[in-house]
């Protein structure tokens, strides 16, 4: 028994000895970032002998996942296993960017040194000309001309040394601001290189000597990315001009250096299982919330009922648009946009943004106005057919004439078909609201009083051009059976009478005035006051 486990240990010993290992200097060739997670592509060469190797692929991520590790060769060869261990720094493996920032705190220490020495220097022969203010010694005389000429030297050198002493501030305070800089800077490289302490180990058969290319993949957390958009109008007879951009979040801790880039709409951190349904269950509750059809608590909101623009059945030219940056491609689960030129992405704190694409998007201009909120007109483009773009939910950056006017929200989720993109106030289009009749009428026998309101609201096209504009206003809507509402005028709006809301639709040409009338009455019993909210 003793003979055979002799023998074993031989065996293996023989095993180990035959092994070779191979570190190998890859480069990231592939770089795949998902919602959240990015899936990376290293690439190496190597010339390998027959015979068993383990190939070593060192500093990579701390967070690399290792169930997600994948390894491919261009040549035949068996892959025995792959496995991940720790790494160890040392101070040779520091990239670049982290040796000259090493460097210059050196230089910036250096320097703020000389210039304490300075200081020094300068303090003290200060003292020693204020602490030797006798001159020559108590038995000393001298004339007048002497006596100036050394107070003259004393005054001149007390000046030089303030001054140098003020100059030597200015750049010691100037230094050390500096110094703070690249100390946080380089704090920040640091705990980036700091996560690169993974290994891969792949242990490979190879049958004949002859050159290999090696792709190594594997998954990393700290990575993520979001659309953002740049929505320009100049003129109301162009389209709206939409760049597409990516932002980059990537922290993985490793560089990403001439990358193939692609940005996937896949999400691996959501895991593949099908989620188990358990029963659902409904029962009474008396609290003043609504069930709604998924099963969520809510509560309803009509205050905003107004908010939304109907889509107008309009004739509109079919959009243009250019994808000069990347191809789209949809997989089994998810949408891939590949962009054409390699990219740098460093591992950093701030997000890199990457163009992606400029759209033109032909819409339909008009301007909507509620003078019983705000004063002022707010021009809104309505941009249709907007999801053969396959475009992803987002922040809209709006700009007016390069003029920066805000942001909106791009909701892929909503069904409609329509975009709608509010570009901002307009004082060339002018709305004014004012009473104009107000009257209270109360019955000598009955109980009744009636309360009665009008309106004028007067619109002017300053502009140009002409211009298409929604007008809206309201009449309050009674809530109590004893308060009723008369509407006597509406200058042929449209009136919706759960809201209260008219609606005008108006054209108007340059330098044209319209007015608009709204004339209504409360009756409500004389012994009650009234209040609107």
């Amino acid at each position: 028994m003793k003979n055979l486990f002799l023998l074993a240990l031989l065996f293996c010993a023989s095993l180990s000895l035959a092994q070779e290992n191979f570190e190998v200097n890859s480069k990231i060739d592939k770089a795949t970032v998902f919602l959240n997670g990015a899936q990376v592509t290293r690439s190496a060469t190597l010339t390998l002998a027959a015979g068993n190797h383990n190939l070593v692929f060192p500093y990579l991520p701390q967070e690399l996942q290792a169930n997600s590790v994948q390894f491919k060769s261009d040549k035949q060869l068996a892959i025995i296993s792959i496995s991940t261990r720790n790494n160890f720094l040392s101070e040779e493996n520091l990239p670049e960017r982290l040796v000259k920032l090493q460097d210059r705190l050196e230089e910036l220490s250096r320097e703020l040194q000389l210039i304490s020495a300075g200081e020094e220097s300068l303090t003290a022969e200060q003292n020693m000309i204020l602490a030797n203010q006798k001159i020559g010694g108590e038995q000393a005389v001298l004339n007048v001309q002497q006596l100036s000429q050394v107070a003259s030297f004393f005054s001149r050198r007390i000046k030089e040394i303030k001054l140098e002493l003020i100059e030597l501030a200015g750049k010691k305070k100037k230094l050390s601001e500096e110094r703070n800089r690249v100390q946080r800077q380089l704090q920040e490289e640091r705990q980036a290189f700091n996560k690169l302490t993974s290994q891969v180990w792949v242990n490979v058969e190879v049958p004949r000597t002859t050159n290999f290319r090696f792709d190594l993949t594997y998954q990393v957390s700290s990575v993520s990315w979001y659309s953002t958009y740049d929505a320009r109008v100049n003129e109301l007879d162009q389209p709206v001009e939409l760049t597409h951009k990516a932002v980059i979040n990537q922290q993985s801790g490793e560089d990403w250096n001439d990358v193939d880039l692609t940005l996937a709409t896949g999400n691996p951190t959501q895991g593949a299982q099908v989620p188990y349904m358990n029963p659902w269950y409904v029962n009474f509750n008396n609290s003043e919330y609504y069930l709604d059809i998924r099963g969520s608590r809510g509560s309803v909101d009509t205050r905003n009922a107004n908010v939304a623009f109907e889509a107008d059945a309009v004739q509109i030219a079919e959009p243009g648009a250019t994808y000069p940056q990347f191809n789209v491609s949809q997989n089994l689960t998810q949408q891939e946009y590949t962009v054409n030129r390699r990219q740098n992405i460093a591992s950093s704190t701030s997000p890199a943004t990457v163009v992606l694409r400029e759209l033109q998007l032909p819409a339909k201009y008009e301007y909507h106005a509620k003078p019983r909120l705000d004063k002022d007109a707010f021009l809104i483009a309505k941009v249709y057919n907007w999801e053969q773009f396959d475009l992803l939910p987002g922040e809209v950056s709006l700009f007016n004439n390069n003029t920066y006017v805000g942001k909106a929200a791009l909701n892929t989720a909503n069904p409609d078909d329509t975009l709608q993109l509010s570009l901002g106030r307009d004082q060339n289009v002018v709305v004014e609201r004012t009473r104009i009749y107000s009257k209270q009428e109360k019955s000598l026998f009955g109980t009744k009083k009636t309360d009665n309101y009008t309106w004028k609201i007067e619109v002017r096209n300053t502009k140009k051009s002409s211009i298409n504009l929604v007008l809206r206003d309201q009449i309050p809507v009674s809530q109590n059976e004893d308060i009723e509402v008369k509407v006597n005028e509406l200058s042929g709006g449209k009136l919706e009478p759960k809201s209260g809301i008219i609606k005008w639709r108006l054209s108007l040409p340059p330098s044209e005035k319209k007015t608009q009338v709204i004339s209504y009455q409360i009756t409500y019993p004389k012994n009650q006051s009234i209040y609107f909210q």
